[in-house]
């Protein structure tokens, strides 16, 4: 995966994601939309071949690159219990 930033405000952050798809950005987005200093969090995919998907960041307050943060870090923890969660119930 590869980040390009295309545009930035003290409110706003577009970035070009290169080599991923709807699986990681829809996660992404909806633990985005779920905190409330967030105002959008959407992504365009254009065309498939041709195109990156843009990933944009809205803010009410605070900044649109610490929510990005924020929602990483909780979907880690998310996946990091599942995990645990896996090992016990298979024992693998």
């Amino acid at each position: 995966m590869e980040l390009r930033l295309r545009n930035k405000t003290n409110n706003k952050l577009e970035l070009e994601v290169i080599g991923e798809n709807d699986t990681l950005l829809n996660l992404l987005k909806q633990k985005l939309l779920e905190d409330p200093g967030v105002e959008t969090a959407t992504y365009v995919m254009g065309h498939p071949y041709l195109d990156n998907p843009l990933f944009v960041v809205e803010t009410k307050s605070g900044k649109p690159e610490q929510s990005l943060k924020n929602a990483a870090k909780e979907l880690r923890q998310q996946f990091d219990e599942f995990e645990t969660l896996l090992v016990r119930a298979t024992g693998a």
